[in-house]
């Protein structure tokens, strides 16, 4: 009870310094240093780590000094584990010249807003003081593709706030680089089945098989330090085997590569924490029985995975030439993340 009680303390932001009094009184090897507090995006997992190494405490038969300096490493190990790193200045505004470049701005173009922070693009932008910014964050930037303006410094927040690997245009949502997610490493497996997708007259059908295996969450999950479940796998997804869908089997290689097709979250079914789940890129799970809605025939359902794999910045254009199988003599396929 005692130390439920103090886990409690330490969840509660408006007592937090009392928190910290109590622990270092009553157990000082749980304190917990300043910097590793204010992380609250990790404060789950560090709770579920203090509570695991409690329990593994408890079953120790032995004290003194050992156990003492078993307990520093572990103090050390849960702060390692949930540090994220830092979007680099110098690093974002390289990559940034690749898909935008420094506009100079007309006498009309000054007065727009900056669609972040809505300062004048003349301006400096609203929520930064740029006494000492570089000249990249005074900046006003143009995406080359679809010519919007920002400041440098609403771009480099936007790029901290989701660090997914690009940047979204606020305004018209193009994705400018190359969209990447944070799905569990796993397995692909592609084969063909000499059978009917429902709807179809023509025998083949396309099974994709997901493998993941539960473990733990890194920097760029909701809880790093904390163990995650798959509950559910392998999954499966099916297609006819048409020229249509080969090439959305093709795309779908290539968010898998980018991690894009799962992600660790909530389950919307179930409502389990700390679990992955599809990443909003929907897939068929029946070839035979569509009352469940996931499953054949559906005569949108092409359209609608092709856009929603848009969204997820994978287009024909980025089917490689390791994306396109040989489905006379490459079945089964396999592609594996690690």
């Amino acid at each position: 009870r005692t130390l439920l009680k103090t886990l409690s303390n330490i969840a509660c932001r408006d007592t937090e310094e009392a928190a910290s009094n109590s622990t270092a009184e009553k157990y000082p090897l749980l304190q917990l240093k300043e910097q590793e507090k204010k992380q609250t995006r990790s404060m789950g997992s560090r709770i579920s780590a203090l509570l695991s190494r409690h329990q593994r405490r408890r079953s120790r038969v032995h004290n003194g000094p050992l156990a003492v300096e078993e307990d520093r490493k572990e103090d050390v190990e849960i702060q390692d584990t949930h540090k994220t790193e830092e979007v680099s200045e110098e690093d974002f505004f390289s990559a940034l010249s690749d898909f935008a470049e420094q506009a100079q701005l007309t006498d009309s173009q000054a007065e727009e807003e900056c669609p972040l922070c809505l300062e004048y693009l003349s301006e400096a932008a609203a929520y930064y003081d740029t006494e000492y910014a570089s000249d990249a964050r005074r900046a006003v930037f143009r995406f080359k593709i679809c010519k919007h303006l920002f400041h440098g410094q609403c771009l480099l927040a936007l790029k901290a706030a989701k660090d997914n690997g690009c940047l979204r245009c606020p305004l018209c949502k193009t994705i400018h680089g190359v969209v990447t997610g944070n799905q569990p490493d796993g397995l692909m497996h592609i084969f063909r089945l000499d059978d009917i997708v429902a709807g179809f007259t023509t025998p083949g059908v396309i099974q994709i098989s997901y493998c993941i295996q539960a473990g733990i969450q890194g920097p760029t999950h909701p809880n790093p330090g904390t163990h995650f479940t798959c509950r559910g796998f392998p999954r499966v997804g099916y297609f006819p085997d048409t020229t249509q869908c080969r090439q959305i089997v093709s795309m779908l290689m290539v968010a898998f590569e980018r991690r894009l097709i799962f992600t660790v979250g909530t389950s919307m079914t179930s409502g389990r924490h700390n679990t992955v789940t599809w990443n909003e890129i929907h897939h068929k799970t029946s070839y035979t029985d569509n009352s469940s809605g996931h499953g054949y025939p559906d005569p949108d359902y092409f359209y609608n995975v092709c856009e929603e794999l848009k969204s997820q910045g994978v287009t024909p254009e980025d089917i490689e030439a390791r994306h396109q199988i040989d489905w006379d003599r490459d079945l089964p396929h396999l592609i594996a993340t690690q």
